[in-house]
């Protein structure tokens, strides 16, 4: 050394060495090398830095919790000042080490379980203390938890379970599966749901794969991840889930942990003409675990498929959908949902609504029936005939219109025939009864429509009726040719048309001889041979062009929308059709000139099955209203 000083204490600075008692120490940061002078005149050196400390072990005893910490011997070290404190922070500043050792690996006793420590270890010898260890983190563990050498694994689905409201707040609890290596489990909540991911202190951590979160604010949407930990850290955690906190008017409601069933077949039974526009009414059969129901209404098949926002939502399995534009078809479907979120939804249906209504004034209600009862092409006539009899008798429509009525011949009681032969006009005696003819003008009549396109239908029977209260009916019976090729096609829209001009140039003719009948109010009746879900057939559109309507569209209650009228089978099961409802048997009525009150598939049933003998192949269409 080139340069010695004789400093206080009785120390001598050599170069960048100092001189204690005989020693000369070295600190660890000289940049200077040792000569063998040095070790020679017994230079003692610094402990070299501390490398990498790692928790190797960890157990809880009564006593507290224990933390064991390990590390790579260090050179020069002759023991290691051990420091562990819950603060992060406080670690540098500790002068007074936890515990001191002279191996490598300690065991820090008496920590509070279930608490983060820091831990740092600093190098000792002679000369004094070296460069300290990196501080690093470690979760105590607690009563029944276990130490492992993995990370825990991935966290599953995370499910709310339950939820409630009370005036404090509302709560929500939390259910997962257990986690392989979990000694416990965060959960974090919170009103963002980006949020959930940045919070490094969770909300809550549980010892079990449960968790109750309280003091939420209720109808708060919140977004829940959970992860599981042991004394390695935290494992993968659980896709995050949303809730909305429950409020006082949700606990009327029970909480699912699974979606609602699916949808059952939606039903139209109402409809209506308000202020506000027109209304249709729909029911459904209750689906198990639903507690709402989204209703979606759209004026084409395909566009109710792709809405998005419902129209409504109600808690019951109907509703009533309000402001529809007067005779649209709307196409409806439901979903019903829960809690947990939306089922299966219903099948698309649709429904046509009221066009117009007239005043019901002084008017008096009654009924009409159609019925095609096939007595010539179905065998058995003979013993379906009480059937159809009594059928008739149990509905007592004011008047009754039979098609296929050929070897129909005798009336049942309480009937007579206006009109008797391929189709038939009963009217029931002391309801109604045939206005008589005059002045050459017959009040009753058939009229065959010409073959055209194919071979013609069994054409119109018509009677010009009276009822007890004084008011007029003429009633037209038709029977439009059947078949699906493109001739009965054809034939069956001109057979349409051609019944529309017989009805117009008949109600002129009455309207002259008998000025009672000027203003009767026309209505058809009979087996069109057509249903509203037949593609490419316009034999409906025609007669909607010449100011004719359904009843079936027209009625402010339905019953029996989806059971076909035609039954080929004779089947004590329903025919269904699901979107529309196919019924080949109508009523037409004038929309302005009538108010349907009712519309009904009147075949008798029982427990959900048409009650057997069948009368026919066909079953009753009964409509009841106002006809002026």
């Amino acid at each position: 050394m080139s340069v010695t000083r004789r400093l206080r204490h009785g120390a001598l600075r050599i170069g960048a060495c100092l001189l204690l008692a005989g020693a000369l120490v070295i600190p660890t940061s000289t940049a200077e090398a040792v000569t063998p002078d040095m070790v020679a005149a017994g230079v003692t050196v610094r402990p070299e830095a501390m490398s990498v400390v790692t928790v190797s072990g960890g157990e809880w005893t009564t006593a507290g919790a224990a933390v064991t910490l390990s590390w790579p011997k260090v050179v020069g070290a002759s023991s290691y000042d051990v420091f562990a404190s819950p603060d992060w922070d406080a670690i540098p500043t500790m002068s007074t080490p936890t515990t001191t050792v002279t191996s490598t690996t300690a065991e820090v006793t008496g920590l509070v379980g279930g608490k983060e420590y820091t831990f740092r270890v600093v190098p000792v010898n002679s000369a004094g203390r070296g460069v300290g260890s990196a501080r690093i983190r470690q979760v105590t563990l607690r009563q029944g938890e276990r130490w492992y050498t993995a990370s825990p694994g991935a966290t599953g689905q995370v499910t709310v379970v339950d939820a409630s409201w009370t005036k404090s707040g509302s709560a929500m609890t939390l259910d997962w599966a257990d986690v392989s290596r979990a000694n416990s489990y965060d959960v974090f909540v919170s009103t963002s749901f980006d949020g959930v991911f940045t919070m490094t202190t969770p909300t809550k951590n549980v010892a079990r794969s449960t968790a109750q979160i309280t003091g939420l604010r209720p109808g708060t949407t919140y977004t829940i991840r959970v992860a599981a930990r042991n004394n390695l850290g935290r494992g993968q955690s659980a896709n995050r889930i949303t809730h909305i906190a429950r409020t006082q008017a949700d606990m009327a409601y029970p909480w699912y942990t699974s979606r609602p069933d699916a949808a059952g077949l939606v039903t139209f039974v109402g409809a209506s003409l308000e202020r506000s526009g027109a209304t249709l009414t729909i029911d459904w059969p209750d689906v198990k675990r639903a507690t709402a129901y989204d209703v979606y209404a759209a004026t084409s098949f395909e566009g109710v498929a792709k809405m998005t926002e419902p129209t409504m939502t109600v808690r019951g399995s109907s509703a009533k959908i309000p402001a529809l534009r007067k005779g649209q078809d709307y196409f409806v479907r439901v979903v019903p949902t829960n809690n947990v979120g939306p089922g299966v939804g219903s099948a698309r249906v649709a429904h046509r609504t009221i066009t117009a209504e007239t005043t019901p004034g002084a008017a008096k209600a009654y009924s009409l029936m159609t019925w095609n009862i096939c007595s010539n092409a179905c065998s058995g006539i003979a013993k379906r005939k009480p059937v159809i009899d009594s059928r008739i008798r149990e509905l007592a429509p004011g008047v009754v219109a039979l098609q296929e009525a050929s070897k129909y011949s005798k009336a049942p009681a309480g009937y007579s025939f206006a009109v008797n032969g391929q189709n038939d006009i009963l009217v029931r005696n002391g309801t109604f009864a045939k206005v008589p003819a005059k002045a050459k003008q017959e009040t009753s009549g058939t009229k065959r429509f010409s073959s055209r396109f194919a071979s013609a239908g069994k054409g119109v029977a018509w009677a010009a009726l009276r009822h007890s209260s004084g008011q007029h009916v003429v009633v037209f019976n038709t029977h439009l040719v059947v078949g699906t090729s493109t001739a009965s096609t054809k034939q069956r829209q001109y057979e349409a048309d051609q019944l529309a001009t017989f009805v117009n140039q008949t109600m002129t003719r009455l309207g002259t001889s008998h000025p009672a009948l000027r203003n009767a109010s026309p209505v058809l009746l009979g087996d069109f041979n057509v249903s509203k879900g037949r593609e490419g057939d316009a034999t409906a559109s025609v007669l909607l062009s010449r100011g004719w309507a359904d009843a079936f569209d027209q009625a402010r209650s339905l019953r029996g929308q989806h059971y076909n009228s035609a039954n080929p089978k004779m089947s004590a099961k329903p025919v269904v059709s699901v979107t529309w409802g196919a019924h080949v048997d109508k009523v037409m009525v004038k929309p302005s000139r009538t108010i349907v009150t009712s519309w009904e598939n009147a075949g008798k049933m029982k427990n959900g099955a048409f009650v057997t003998p069948l009368g026919s192949d066909h079953h009753p269409i009964l409509v009841k209203g106002i006809f002026r």
